[in-house]
């Protein structure tokens, strides 16, 4: 879901459209389908994800971005611990400076997925901005 937000936020702005969005999770099984309730959420936002397909996170695709940003502090430490210090890795909420943390999404409710999406989009907004703050 972040990254489907995330893209839309960043193809919407003028200045940050070249940012290039991908999505691994930590957790992922490679091909796994996005859950119902998820599809949902962001269809109402205008969003359709319904053929994403998960990723893992991998040697392969770790190292290749600038930036890495994940739902929770536990899995930017773990992700860090994969990384090194080859490329900056922030939890979302970290990254804003926003004191609640997200929890880790596994569920099958729309309206959860739904709440969590407009938790996403208000976070991620505020990225985009520290994201062209510092591209100033």
């Amino acid at each position: 879901m972040a990254a489907a937000i995330f893209g839309e936020l960043v193809r919407d702005h003028p200045r940050l459209r070249h940012i290039e969005v991908r999505s691994a999770g930590t957790m992922a099984r490679e091909g796994g389908r996005v859950s119902f309730a998820a599809v949902q959420a962001l269809k109402e936002m205008g969003l359709d994800i319904s053929d994403h397909r998960a990723m893992p996170l991998s040697p392969g695709n770790i190292g290749e971005g600038d930036l890495m940003l994940t739902m929770t502090a536990d899995l930017a430490e773990a992700v860090k611990r994969r990384v090194g210090h080859r490329t900056p890795v922030y939890s979302l909420p970290e990254y804003v400076g926003a004191a609640e943390e997200l929890p880790d999404l596994f569920v099958e409710s729309v309206a959860v997925c739904r709440g969590m999406a407009g938790c996403l989009r208000d976070l991620l907004s505020r990225a985009l901005v520290r994201l062209e703050e510092e591209a100033k």
